[in-house]
């Protein structure tokens, strides 16, 4: 996801990709349709607002982490959701976890040389980037997360 994406942009993307759009949130949370699209229109962000109950009931609605990347790009950071072990292989993969790590980096470097290879960066090479920084970012936060399960000092945490 750009980090050039606003709250308001991701929580339509939300809406509009949940199955019935506008029309399924909106009777969720007690609105008109065309209300709810007015406030998640760019165009009409300073006569319509969403308020902070409407936002909570569409992530709670859509689970969509692309809300969540919006929020933490505002403080230009990368949301990095907790991963799901159920639904990794149960092989205690540690050692090939951290081999990702390394070949996420390595295509972030293979990135960065083509994107500077005529001096400067545009902002479609800037995106490919950002999205091999989190790569990165998501496949060290997989490590931690495994290596959490090995601890012996805490139990039931991983």
């Amino acid at each position: 996801m750009s980090q050039d994406v606003s709250i308001r942009r991701a929580i339509h993307q939300a809406v509009r990709d949940l199955p019935g759009g506008a029309v399924s949130v909106s009777a969720h949370l007690g609105i008109q349709a065309q209300d709810l699209r007015n406030r998640l229109s760019e165009s009409c962000k300073d006569r319509h607002h969403l308020n902070l109950r409407h936002i909570e009931d569409i992530i709670d609605l859509t689970g969509d982490e692309r809300i969540a990347q919006a929020v933490a790009a505002m403080f230009n950071g990368v949301f990095l959701p907790q991963p799901n072990f159920d639904e990794l292989p149960d092989d205690g993969a540690l050692l090939d976890d951290m081999l990702q790590v390394m070949d996420s980096v390595g295509a972030y470097g293979r990135e960065l040389r083509k994107s500077l290879a005529n001096g400067d960066i545009d902002a479609g090479e800037w995106q490919k980037l950002n999205l091999r920084m989190q790569d990165i970012f998501r496949a060290v936060h997989l490590v931690q997360a495994r290596a959490a399960e090995f601890r012996s000092d805490v139990e039931g945490e991983a």
